[in-house]
């Protein structure tokens, strides 16, 4: 996945486990976790990834509070924010598991050419897309009954409405001063 996605130039943030076998360049192979394990921040460039040697960056961040530290491969340079980039991955993470075991099982598709798994995803991104939409739609023409009822009612105006004429007089300054 890694030469996929540097192949064709795309900016990647992926988070790895502790098990990953790891060479720095600096040293002997040795695993993510062993390079994480007692330090709070540590970046490495030109790191080798497993066992076929995928070159890319690591950043190292371990935030108090946090069980686990973030490990995580990218094709920027490893600092602080970059590694803190991969927080907004949250936002897309219902739809991974929607491709996942929890909707389309991607896993068990069992292609094994690219280009047959592009056009799967494609076809599984505008589905879920034409999902969404007509689910928003039907909310928003056809509520069940515990969505309306948990609209808000607009709230009873006193006094004047839009349509009263008093609405529009524009008054006297006499008429303000009593």
């Amino acid at each position: 996945m890694f030469g996929w996605l540097q192949a064709r130039g795309w900016s990647y943030r992926l988070r790895l486990k502790s098990n990953v076998l790891t060479d720095t360049g600096q040293g002997d192979e040795t695993t993510t976790g062993a390079l994480a394990h007692g330090v709070t921040e540590r970046y490495f460039t030109g790191v080798r990834l497993f066992a076929q040697g995928v070159i890319t960056n690591l950043g190292i961040l371990h935030e108090d509070g946090h069980p686990e530290p973030w490990i995580i491969a990218m094709d920027a340079a490893p600092t602080r924010a970059s590694v803190l980039d991969d927080a907004a991955r949250w936002a897309i993470e219902p739809m991974f598991s929607d491709v996942k075991g929890r909707g389309f099982d991607l896993e068990d598709s069992q292609l094994q050419h690219a280009e047959r798994l592009e056009r799967l995803v494609l076809i599984m991104a505008l589905a879920m897309y034409w999902c969404v939409r007509a689910g928003r739609d039907e909310g928003l023409n056809d509520p069940t009954p515990l969505e309306k009822k948990s609209r808000r009612r607009t709230t009873p105006r006193i006094g004047a409405s839009g349509n009263s004429i008093v609405a529009w007089s524009r008054g006297s300054r006499a008429a303000c001063a009593v």
